[in-house]
Parts: structure tokens; C-alpha cells; sequence
């Protein structure tokens, strides 16, 4: 019997929780300085690719809470590969381009979801993991409303419809109880 096990990379939803547990244990190992990460960090580590999986985010988070000089982990103290991922792109056997590169032409008026994610990701250009960190992206962004992140993303209200199936038959729809504010539970 075969189990396969999806790269961290198709697991999106898994990035925070990891980080969350390797922060955690490296605190305990080191004698309980907790630390955090700063938006930007968790942004940068939520999109790397991750080619060694699942070690090579724990190496990384460890290093990072090693580099770190406060409590607060920025930008600065993550590898160079994972701070210059979005400007140096997903570089994959087809030079794909970054998700954040996508996602900030979209946002920035430059072309359309439509345009430069799913006609390429049709014509096989883009994959699976690339779609799924536009709409982290967009979700992120608009708290895990999903009509206001197509919208962000230039989806016309009247696509709204098809474009969740198709996002769903593909398996790029993300649960958007993930991006939503915890209530405090007062009452």
C-alpha cells in the first residue's frame, strides 16, 4: 500500500501550523523565549516553495528564531533564498513567475485572473501550488471573503459563480474559515 503524501508547497493551509509547532519547540528547547514572526515573514514563508519540504521549512524557522535579535522575527533574519523568492520568481522548469509577482500585476491593473492565471494555468503554464498561493494571496488580503477576492483579483461579479467552480474542479480552492478573525468568545 502506497500513501502519498502532497509537498508542502499543495498544502498551503499546513505552512502557519508548521511554523507555529517549530517556533514552539525550538522556545523549549532554548528555555521558553518565545518569538514571532513579523506579517512579512510569515508572508515570504507562507509562499517559498519549499523544494526540500517539510525539513527544510524546520531549518529554516529554527535559523530564523536563531538570527533573530528580539522576540520579533522580520524579514532580515530569513535566508536569502526564501527573501528573494518573489523577486527571483518560482523558477521552475517553465521560469514560471512567483505568485506574488502574479498576484501584485493583478491587483495593480496590469491583467486579469482571467488573463494571467487561468489561461495559463490551462495551457499548463501555471500549476496547482502557483493558483492556490494567488488565492491565499487575495484571501489574506480580504479576510477570507471570496467574492471580495475575486473581485480583488479582476473577476467580474458575473463570473463569480463559474469562476468557484472551476477554482474548485481543479483543486485551488482554499477554506476560507482559515482567513477569517477568531471571535473572542466574550459572552
Amino acid at each position: 500500500m502506497e500513501i502519498r503524501v502532497p509537498p508542502l508547497r499543495e498544502r498551503l493551509d499546513d505552512i502557519p501550523l508548521l511554523i507555529g509547532w517549530f517556533l514552539a519547540k525550538t522556545a523549549e528547547t532554548e528555555g521558553g523565549l518565545c518569538k514571532a514572526l513579523s506579517p512579512e515573514a510569515k508572508q515570504l514563508l507562507t509562499l517559498y516553495s519549499y523544494p526540500g519540504n517539510v525539513r527544510e521549512l524546520k531549518n529554516i524557522v529554527q535559523a530564523a528564531y536563531y538570527l533573530a535579535p528580539g522576540r520579533m522575527i522580520q524579514e532580515e533574519n530569513l535566508p536569502f533564498e526564501v527573501r528573494d523568492w518573489d523577486q527571483a520568481g518560482d523558477a521552475g522548469p517553465d521560469n514560471e513567475a512567483s505568485p506574488l509577482q502574479i498576484y501584485r500585476a493583478i491587483v495593480q491593473g496590469k491583467g486579469t485572473f482571467e488573463e494571467l492565471v487561468k489561461k495559463p494555468f490551462l495551457k499548463r503554464r501555471l500549476g496547482i501550488p502557483t493558483v492556490r498561493q494567488i488565492i491565499h494571496l487575495a484571501l489574506t488580503e480580504t479576510g477570507g471573503r471570496y467574492r471580495e477576492a475575486l473581485r480583488l483579483l479582476k473577476v467580474p461579479d458575473h463570473g463569480y459563480y463559474a469562476m468557484m467552480v472551476f477554482l474548485k474542479r481543479q483543486g485551488c480552492c482554499l477554506d476560507f474559515r482559515r482567513y477569517r478573525k477568531k471571535s473572542t468568545g466574550l459572552g
